[in-house]
């Protein structure tokens, strides 16, 4: 569906905070454009964690190759000149780019026509236009343009379509900053709190979620008490013994405006299942960085309901169990009766009963609940997919 310019400046400017939104983004630049592809690349002279490059359909698909070549070389040469020639927003041509660095560096001059007919007989790539989308001594944006064979005056009626749009480019890559900082420097603990079953989500100063794991998306799929609403923030069920989750977190942004910087706020978050409730804490985020302040929340949430935090290979290895054992010793911890081990295994309830009396006698326990109760003490609540 054709998009209206206001409507296609507003999902410009939703990439600030998902990434993800980039390619549909750049696709519909080319189309707009009359193209065959565009890119978006992010260079830091300073932070390396921010240096990043967004495709559309079609370079995603074709790019690695390219970048496996051996003209990136010749590419790289020309990136590193980029600074000292084009000193404007506009944009330029790769062929007129060229012969303008060579008339400043003449002792090393660039010659990318092997280049070039490569990306021809390749990709089908004819001519390409790049433009600085932000002009700043300690980071590089260039916005990249990519034509097949067209008539030169249709190329410009496209590249001056897109011009339009370059404030708005600029723009939204500037302030994406610093969430692509937090992702970066979040997304490996995300993934280790993963395996723990601990949801997490990161807030913005402006109270958006703009960073989550997918213990997090689980928690959000059941739709129990919690959900993100349309402007991007998280919220809570509206009952009467419920926290309003959006209002904590505003007032909690806000006393972080004025300098009151708690350590962290615990909240017990009633469900509408009446299932046991979540528990939650807000710690607030504060760091100083090249790019100025990083501000914002983390919210760690946990549901004791979850099954599968549940992992008794603790007591596997503590007590020598046999594999059956340890299984068994798993379903009890998670409240499965004798007919329901025995269902669930496809053995007679006599064999199940048998089984519990060797676990009670290798774990010194006198009854099943005495059994549970060390389970869950040594348990570590991390998600092992292996079956037991």
């Amino acid at each position: 569906m054709p998009k209206s310019t206001n409507e296609f400046i507003t999902d410009i400017y939703s990439t600030i905070v998902d990434a993800n939104q980039w390619m549909e983004i750049l696709n519909h630049t080319a189309h707009i454009a009359g193209a065959k592809a565009a890119n978006v690349c992010l260079i830091d002279h300073v932070t390396a964690e921010l240096n990043s490059q967004f495709m559309c359909r079609e370079t995603n698909r074709f790019f690695p190759v390219y970048m496996q070549s051996p003209h990136m070389e010749v590419e790289l040469k020309a990136v590193a000149r980029l600074p000292q020639i084009q000193t404007t927003t506009e944009f330029y041509e790769t062929g007129d780019f060229v012969r303008r660095a060579n008339e400043v560096f003449t002792d090393d001059p660039m010659d990318i026509s092997e280049s070039e007919d490569w990306l021809y007989n390749e990709w089908s790539v004819r001519t390409r236009y790049i433009s600085r989308l932000n002009i700043h001594p300690s980071y590089m944006d260039m916005h990249t343009i990519l034509f097949d064979d067209q008539p030169r005056a249709r190329r410009l009626e496209g590249i001056s379509k897109i011009e339009q749009l370059t404030p708005h480019f600029a723009k939204a890559v500037e302030i994406s900053r610093p969430f692509l900082l937090l992702k970066s420097r979040f997304q490996a603990t995300l993934d280790v709190l993963d395996r723990f079953q601990l949801a997490v989500f990161i807030i913005s100063p402006n109270g958006s979620v703009v960073l989550r794991n997918t213990a997090a998306d689980r928690i959000l799929d059941l739709s129990d008490s919690v959900s993100i609403d349309a402007r991007g923030k998280l919220k809570s069920g509206s009952g009467k013994n419920t926290v309003s989750m959006d209002k904590l977190i505003d007032e909690i942004l806000l006393q972080q405006q004025t300098g009151d910087i708690r350590h962290s706020t615990e909240v017990i978050l009633q469900r509408r299942s009446q299932r046991n409730p979540y528990l939650v804490e807000i710690t607030p985020l504060s760091e100083q960085s090249v790019i100025g302040r990083m501000a914002g929340l983390m919210i760690i949430m946990i549901d004791p309901d979850h099954k599968k935090i549940i992992n008794t290979k603790g007591m596997q290895s503590m007590f020598g169990l046999s594999k059956a054992e340890t299984r068994i010793c798993q379903l009890l911890a998670e409240g499965y009766s004798t007919h329901d081990i025995a269902d669930a295994r496809n053995v007679s309830p006599i064999t199940v009963k048998n089984q519990i009396k060797s676990l009670l006698e290798k774990t010194g326990n006198r009854n099943r609940s005495d059994l549970i109760r060390q389970a869950l003490s040594i348990n570590l609540p991390v998600d092992n997919s292996e079956s037991i």
